[in-house]
């Protein structure tokens, strides 16, 4: 049996007008079921709700959204614990064993870069995010990861980022 969830999509005003569209994913990123491509609300200022009716019962994972057409990038991200009683936008700031602290600053190691969006994947393609949250006013955004290779993604109006940042955690 499904269960309906409710989510609010911030995406902000250089967002305004999308077509979005979503895939539930399990907790490897994998799809499951078709993509929805319905419910969608802009409430304006590149602000979305998503009525989503298609949530298998028990489901541990997600749902990516992208724009209609694209979709290999994701927007946002809605992670799904029902364990847990809870339905978090951002993936949290990871249940790794090491403190990562991700700096973002402006080209050339300028100032730093404030109130921007930061999550992490496991894999090149984002389909595997594990973390996210947003810089401080230092530009930094502490993660808990395990170690390894991981893949650092960067959004905020009015900039522009080559994503993804390769990086290792030691």
């Amino acid at each position: 049996m499904a269960y309906t969830l409710d989510f609010a999509i911030a995406l902000g005003g250089g967002m305004t007008g999308k077509t979005l569209n979503a895939q539930i994913v399990n907790t490897t990123g994998g799809s499951v079921g078709a993509a929805i491509t319905t419910g969608f609300t802009e409430i304006g200022g590149g602000n979305y709700l998503l009525h989503c009716t298609t949530i298998p019962a028990g489901h541990r994972g997600g749902v990516k959204f992208y724009v209609s057409g694209v979709p290999g990038t994701i927007v946002a991200f809605g992670a799904i614990n029902p364990e847990e009683g809870e339905v978090d936008l951002r993936a949290g700031t990871g249940a790794g064993g090491v403190q990562f602290d991700y700096t973002l600053l402006a080209a050339g190691g300028g100032a730093p870069i404030a109130d921007a969006e930061v999550w992490v994947s496991t894999d090149v393609a984002g389909a595997n995010i594990i973390a996210s949250g947003v810089t401080d006013a230092f530009g930094v955004v502490t993660f808990w990861l395990d170690a390894g290779a991981v893949y650092v993604w960067r959004k905020k109006s009015g900039w522009v980022f080559t994503n993804p940042d390769a990086e290792t955690v030691v």
